[in-house]
């Protein structure tokens, strides 16, 4: 018994005496490689662009949990800025205004959506259009317009597939957005 102790005494130290002086076992990962500057890349050549959006609708002094469908088209390849890589989307959005009380709501827009690619995994975008809503209570439509300012950004998880997020004036959301 005392010789099976022994020589486990002698595994443990020489396992331990290895392992501390080999330091902490971590892979270290590799710090990503830039392929292009920022802002330079190759604009992605998705021509349609399908996005759904739920998040918080502001309309005069309330807030209502809201949804957007959007469709996108793009119509100008590469935008207005030659030194940078960009393009024009014409949006629509359509969806419902949950919590309308006490009626319901639609919202609409039609707006020009900038975007600015700054690589493959970011990309900001600017939109300036119009938008509204249609609230119906008791059998009365309430109508309004505005211009729609917004800014967000694109999370590309895939080439075709990216989470949306956006903060304007009339909407505070995210969500997922498809491009074909």
């Amino acid at each position: 018994m005392k010789n099976i102790s022994a020589w486990a005494a002698i595994a443990g130290l020489t396992f331990c005496s290895t392992a501390f002086a080999a330091g902490p076992q971590t892979k270290a990962t590799p710090a990503p490689v830039a392929s292009e500057e920022l802002w330079k890349g190759p604009i992605p050549d998705q021509e349609i662009q399908l996005s759904a959006l739920v998040g918080a609708s502001i309309s005069g002094t309330h807030g209502d949990l809201a949804m957007a469908f959007d469709v996108a088209k793009r119509v100008v390849e590469h935008g207005f800025i030659p030194d940078i890589s960009d393009d024009v989307f014409l949006e629509l959005g359509l969806g419902p205004d949950l919590l309308a009380s006490p009626g319901t709501g639609i919202l609409y827009s039609v707006h020009a959506r900038w975007n600015f690619h700054m690589n493959e995994i970011w990309s900001l975008y600017a939109i300036a259009g119009v938008g509204g809503s249609v609230i119906t209570t008791n059998g009365s439509n309430t109508a309004s317009m505005h211009p729609r300012l917004s800014a967000g950004a694109f999370y590309h998880v895939a080439p075709a597939l990216a989470l949306r997020m956006e903060i304007g004036a009339d909407f505070l959301g995210g969500g997922i957005s498809v491009g074909f």
